[in-house]
């Protein structure tokens, strides 16, 4: 719900308003948030409701109501925990939720891998292997998450009352991955929703939507060719759309050109707004390339070794950005 509003805040009119009303605009769109959380919570109940079938348990009118409001209660107090770490300074609710869901299924799957050695599935070559791959992974990941590039700004002298402040030098930082871990969910999400409910119409009369969901589940699951070809491509789409929406060059551009910062070379104004545009493209481009590289990397090994992961690149990453986050 976060995400939605923060990419609708970038181009609806009366959201960009309440973005720049500060404490006030935020307390509003916190609120908007919460509401569309709930409604979600709804619809994703439901949905769960309609296709988890449970034996021996009769699907009528009170099963379903009993059965959603329980779900939508649990999400409702999730939002509640999320929002009392971030009250508490601890870091951000919603990442450490999604963290250490991640990480409680490490120990049992390492458990799974040390018995799938010793019953002969894994040989000792393919666990040494998928190790230093996965603590090579580990090493390119925590450099791209810390890596900066920094842009000397100038501040010209501030005379503010009858004190003078002298001429300050200081960085612009921008990271080389702008979007985060919002690109590969987006892109993962973008790829299975489809194919979810496609998967529904196998045995449809409908001739279009039957050849449509055969072609779908024989051809694009995660690990196949096709799967990683559009997962790497809508990759670099989303990545380059939120850095347009992270990031706007223009409003940087306008702020230090009020605050009396100038980048040497460039004029304050639209010489700076393109060169910054310039740099954060290349950026982006880089750590597309980045994102890219770690997700396929686990489709890959599926594929080729037949292996399951645990834990994919999009859950790794988030995993060593919440680790930062907190330190």
């Amino acid at each position: 719900a976060s995400i939605i509003f923060q990419l609708l805040s970038s181009f609806y009119k009366p959201l960009i308003i309440l973005k720049k009303e500060d404490v006030i605009g935020y307390e509003k769109t916190e609120l908007y948030i919460r509401y569309l959380s709930f409604f979600l919570s709804i619809l994703q109940a439901i949905g769960i409701c309609l296709f988890v079938s449970i034996p021996l348990i009769k699907h009528d009118f009170f099963y379903y109501i009993l059965s959603v409001t329980s779900l939508v209660t649990g999400a409702m107090i999730v939002l509640w925990l999320c929002e009392n770490i971030n009250n508490y300074g601890i870091g951000n609710g919603v990442s450490i939720i999604i963290f250490s869901g991640i990480l409680s299924t490490f120990f049992p799957t390492i458990i799974n891998v040390f018995e799938k050695i010793r019953i002969g599935e894994i040989s000792y070559f393919t666990f040494f292997s998928l190790f230093f791959i996965f603590f090579f992974l580990l090493i390119v990941i925590l450099f791209f998450e810390q890596s900066y590039y920094k842009i000397s700004v100038n501040f010209l002298n501030k005379q503010v009352g009858s004190k003078i402040y002298a001429a300050q030098r200081s960085f612009l930082p921008l990271k080389i991955n702008v979007s985060g871990v919002i690109s590969p969910m987006f892109a993962t999400s973008f790829l299975l929703f489809p194919a979810m409910l496609l998967q529904l119409f196998v045995f449809s009369d409908n001739f279009m939507l039957k050849f449509f969901s055969k072609i779908l589940t024989t051809y694009v699951y995660p690990g196949s060719f096709f799967f990683v070809f559009f997962n790497v491509f809508l990759i670099f789409f989303f990545c380059f759309l939120y850095a347009k929406i992270i990031f706007n060059v223009k409003d940087v551009s306008d702020n230090l050109k009020k605050n009396g910062g100038f980048i040497i070379g460039y004029r304050p104004g639209s010489q700076t707004t393109f060169f910054l545009s310039f740099i954060i493209e290349r950026l982006t481009v880089i750590g597309s390339l980045y994102i890219a590289f770690v997700v396929t990397v686990f489709d890959c090994l599926s594929f080729f070794l037949n292996v399951s992961f645990f834990l994919g690149g999009t859950g790794l990453m988030i995993v060593i950005v919440v680790r930062l986050d907190l330190l």
